[in-house]
């Protein structure tokens, strides 16, 4: 028996939680008495500590008694005699300690289930009735004396009736029918304090509607007064819902008025960009707040695009008047490509997507164009390709949007700016009908430029004629033209032809319409760059 004390002393030793009182240590005398030593605990009896305690104080503190009762249980330490006498709560935290944990297994026979009643270490009043009766100790003893140190401290205040549910529960005669452990017990009592049905009642739907309500009265009666208004407001709220809904599309027509039509009239008209300037703002907060309920609208997603699209057009491009806001371009490029791509994946045989999201990987480009970063603009003009050409109904020519054919001009001018000037020179001589492509021939231009072909320069600059003008909308294809032919001919701190007095001529010309252009409209920073 000593022997066994202590191999029973080294297992209890070793439970460390601060609502049990630890068992220091233990052996016997030199007369083999055995003895222990325990943690000194001062505090006050549990019954005694929750006299002047409210109910819900009480089942908090119980709570507290549970978990020191459940951690020894995870450790497969049954206590056996578990008793207010055997908990005190400490004066200076409050907290209560469990006493003689594990003592009754310690100083019980080896089976307990063969032990003679004389033999059982027990206190009648809270051991469970599978212990009275001498069979096998299990948790679910302690679950019921817990149920009987609940009962007595609960006595005193008022009671409900789901708490003596609960005791009852703890308490059943049929161990199978208790708590399964002490953590449901606990939780069971949190569930009380809480407001919400507990487990001991059953699931009664009744039982649990009135918990809900109790619980949330004042929720409920809101809800019920809302669902009285909503009902007796139906009619209007339809109403309102259909002005909404006109509003709705009302603003989604000024949106597409904004950024299709007026943003090109601006475009082409004396002096609008100041105007578009003001305009832009408020576009893209229009285009923000409709973005917020196109998630299931593709039609108005396609159409968010385009408008994010032209802003960003309107903010920088290399073919035509722009604010040169190059940070606003790359958002708002940005914003649309965000919301084509997700579309082009849902419909990717759709022309119209394709060929949207094209000008907006185009678009991109130019922007990088703008901030100097000509190797992303060479990434986004490749990325823009393939969908301008699958989206031209005639790839072969361009005579459909042109979109793709001046794809290589991005690259190549890119090429150039990098200093790749025989890249460059490859990419503009691999496009078809390069003899009769106005644009590639200025490309190739600048690409021997760059390589220091003078002589083959000039040859493409003088071949740009008034097709090409027509086709690549003048500004490119005759103006910037004269000026790098002047450049050419007879600039002394440019390679040039020696041709003074004949360059001197061009760039005369070129800058009286460059200075036509600007003042057409001051805030067009492309005109500004070009006439710097």
């Amino acid at each position: 028996m000593v022997e066994r004390f202590r191999r029973e002393r080294r297992i209890l030793s070793r439970l460390d939680h601060p609502n049990i009182a630890r068992l220091l240590d233990g052996g016997a005398t030199e007369e083999g008495l055995p003895y222990l030593v325990m943690e000194y605990v001062e505090g006050t009896p549990l019954l005694e500590y929750a006299r002047t305690m409210d109910l819900n104080a009480r089942l908090d503190l119980f709570r507290k008694v549970c978990e020191g009762v459940e951690y020894a249980h995870r450790n497969l330490v049954i206590h056996r005699d578990l008793k207010p006498a055997n908990i005190l709560v400490t004066a200076e935290t409050g907290a209560p300690k469990l006493l003689d944990f594990g003592i009754a297994k310690l100083l019980s026979s080896e089976d307990t289930s063969h032990t003679a009643p004389e033999q059982r270490l027990l206190t009648p009043d809270y051991a469970s009735p599978e212990q009275k009766a001498g069979a096998l100790v299990t948790t679910a003893t302690d679950i019921y004396s817990l149920g009987r140190i609940l009962e007595e401290l609960v006595k005193g205040v008022r009671a409900s009736y789901e708490v003596a549910q609960i005791i009852g529960k703890a308490r059943h005669e049929d161990a199978e029918r208790r708590y399964a452990t002490v953590e449901q017990l606990s939780e069971d009592v949190r569930r009380y304090l809480a407001g919400l049905p507990v487990l001991a009642r059953g699931d009664a739907a009744l039982y649990r509607a009135r918990k809900f309500l109790r619980r949330n009265l004042w929720t409920v009666l809101a809800a019920t007064a809302a669902m009285i208004s909503l009902l007796a407001g139906i009619v209007v709220s339809t109403i309102q819902a259909r002005r909404a809904e006109r509003r709705f599309h009302a603003a989604h027509g000024f949106a597409n008025l904004v950024v299709r039509d007026i943003s090109r009239r601006l475009q082409q008209t004396r002096g609008a960009l100041v105007v578009a300037k003001d305009l832009i703002g408020g576009a893209v907060r229009m285009l923000d707040a409709l973005s917020k309920d196109a998630a299931n609208d593709r039609a108005l997603q396609f159409d968010l695009g385009v408008g994010y699209f032209r802003v960003s057009s309107l903010q920088w491009s290399l073919d035509g008047p722009n604010l040169g806001e190059f940070d606003g371009c790359m958002e708002n490029a940005g914003k649309a490509r965000d919301i084509l791509e997700p579309l082009l994946r849902l419909e990717p045989g759709n022309r119209d997507v394709q060929h949207q999201l094209g000008q907006v990987y185009k678009q991109l480009g130019w922007c990088s164009w703008g901030t100097g970063d000509y190797e992303d603009e060479i990434r986004w003009a490749r990325k823009a390709e393939p969908l301008l050409r699958a989206s031209d109904p005639y790839p072969e020519t361009g005579y459909g949007s042109n979109q793709h054919f001046t794809i290589p001009g991005d690259i190549g001018g890119a090429l150039v700016q990098l200093g790749r000037c025989r890249e460059a020179l490859k990419i503009y001589r691999y496009r078809p009908g390069v003899e009769r492509d106005v644009l590639a021939r200025f490309g190739i231009g600048s690409a021997l430029e760059c390589e220091g072909d003078i002589d083959g320069a000039e040859k493409q600059y003088s071949g740009v004629t008034y097709d090409g003008k027509r086709l690549l909308g003048g500004l490119i294809a005759t103006d910037q033209v004269i000026f790098l032919r002047g450049n050419l001919l007879g600039n002394p701190l440019h390679l040039n032809l020696g041709l003074r007095d004949e360059g001197l001529k061009l760039v005369r010309q070129s800058l009286m319409r460059h200075e036509t252009v600007f003042q057409r409209d001051p805030a067009d920073m492309f005109a500004k760059i070009l006439l710097a």
